[in-house]
């Protein structure tokens, strides 16, 4: 990953508890769910957001060249530990990550 030795990870352990969790997770396409509610649920946070300042990165998921993607995530600010373990478990979009990618064929 390119870290220094003797890197110290920092940790986050306070807040909400988003993503993963089960109960955080709702699909348009399942029938036990109203699709209109979570629609206009998701217009309103997308309104209510752009009074925020976001942080953005971008990374390559995958280590072989024949199975990679080029992703990007954007969070608020106050979420920056969670973009960070998201750098950590993926691999930054660096110089080396980009002539990796490269040399990706498409599919």
């Amino acid at each position: 990953m390119g870290l220094p030795v003797g890197a110290k990870q920092l940790v986050y352990n306070h807040g909400k508890i988003l993503g993963r969790t089960a109960s955080a997770r709702h699909f348009v396409d399942d029938s036990e769910e109203d699709a209109t509610a979570l629609t206009n649920r998701l217009y309103e946070d997308i309104y209510a957001g752009h009074k925020q300042k976001y942080l953005k990165t971008t990374v390559l998921v995958g280590l072989d060249p024949s199975f990679s993607l080029k992703a990007h995530l954007m969070l608020p600010e106050d979420q920056a530990f969670n973009l960070l373990s998201y750098m950590l478990n993926f691999r930054f979009f660096d110089e080396k990550a980009a002539e990796m990618y490269g040399e990706i064929q498409a599919l």
